[in-house]
């Protein structure tokens, strides 16, 4: 574990039997004031760790390291009884990795930067009259599971700064790759987005064309309806044209009916002696027109049976009479 915690006694004396031992328990009756405080516990700090070999730990007590990481370059201090001293180590080499990045951010070299930084964290520990860091270089390597230590500067310098360099490419390959996927992804949007718009286009083309069409229907249907309707109304026009027409000339007909009939009853009327002529006698012309009378019976198969003519009216009925009596 990164973190492990132990009781002050143990970080203090670094003895295992200190670990092992058990807090008094305290006896029966014994005041509250004579209890004995418990025992606090130090918590490592992240990146400082405790040696987890348990024959080093039993042999010579609790072992502490630091240890950081800067990218793919792990820096791991050597290994000390003091926690104190561990973690003073821890802070230098937090420094020595500020010192690496502010060098690369400036542009120089990452094994130059690493080399500069090195150096200045000895240096600066040589002028605090410090314990002298021995710091351990590991390199991971990003497309294997395998990896390079050293404790040399010199020798691991170039390693980082290659596999930095295939990092980098490894990064800028896909930057690009997401690059060329979001410009697809773009470019599909917006070409899904273009066919959508076109289709709503269509459908608003075609939509348009229909109301113009419903429209244009609409509006044929309206103007048939009118000529129908004019249409309908001219022929009822000249039908009450016609009908009024057709009564005049009726009125006029029916005029010359009664007036002839007039004539007919005074001419019957100075010939014959009535008004109108009885059922079953008719005029007819034998020299002039209507001169004579003459009697007539219509038989049961529908013919006509016409007596001699009179002129008389007296002789016509009494033929009327005796063709009536010969029906019977």
């Amino acid at each position: 574990d990164l973190e492990r915690t132990l009781p002050v006694a143990a970080l203090e004396d670094g003895s295992p039997d200190a670990v092992k031992k058990k807090p008094e328990t305290r006896q029966r009756g014994e005041q509250d004031v004579a209890s004995p405080t418990p025992q606090r516990k130090r918590v490592l700090l992240k990146g400082v760790m405790q040696c987890t070999r348990k024959k080093d730990r039993y042999r010579q007590g609790a072992r502490y390291h630091a240890c950081i990481g800067c990218r793919n370059l792990v820096l791991r201090s050597q290994e000390t009884a003091s926690l104190d001293a561990a973690i003073d180590m821890h802070i230098s080499l937090v420094r020595m990795r500020q010192h690496i990045f502010s060098q690369v951010d400036a542009g120089a070299s990452a094994s130059q930067a690493l080399k500069d930084a090195a150096e200045a964290t000895e240096q600066e520990r040589k002028a605090a009259a410090t314990c002298p860091l021995k710091i351990s270089f590991r390199v991971l390597f990003s497309h294997n599971r395998y990896s390079k230590s050293s404790r040399l500067v010199g020798q691991i310098a170039p390693i980082w700064e290659q596999q930095l360099q295939y990092r980098n490419k490894a990064r800028k390959r896909r930057e690009d790759l997401a690059q060329q996927r979001q410009l697809r992804q773009l470019k599909r949007k917006n070409e899904i987005e273009q066919r959508r718009n076109a289709r709503k286009l269509r459908k608003a083309q075609a939509e348009a064309r229909r109301r113009r069409r419903a429209e244009a229907k609409s509006a044929k249907m309206q103007t048939n309806r009118v000529k129908k309707e004019a249409a309908a109304e001219k022929r009822a026009q000249r039908l009450r044209t016609k009908l009024h027409v057709l009564r005049k000339h009726a009125v006029m007909r029916l005029k010359c009916l009664q007036k002839d009939e007039r004539k007919q009853q005074r001419a019957a009327l100075r010939k014959w002696g009535v008004t109108e002529l009885p059922l079953g006698l008719r005029s007819e012309t034998f020299r002039d027109l209507n001169d004579v009378l003459c009697a007539e019976l219509i038989l049961q198969d529908g013919t006509a049976q016409l007596g001699p003519f009179r002129f008389c009216l007296a002789d016509a009925q009494r033929d009327l009479d005796e063709l009536r009596l010969l029906q019977r």
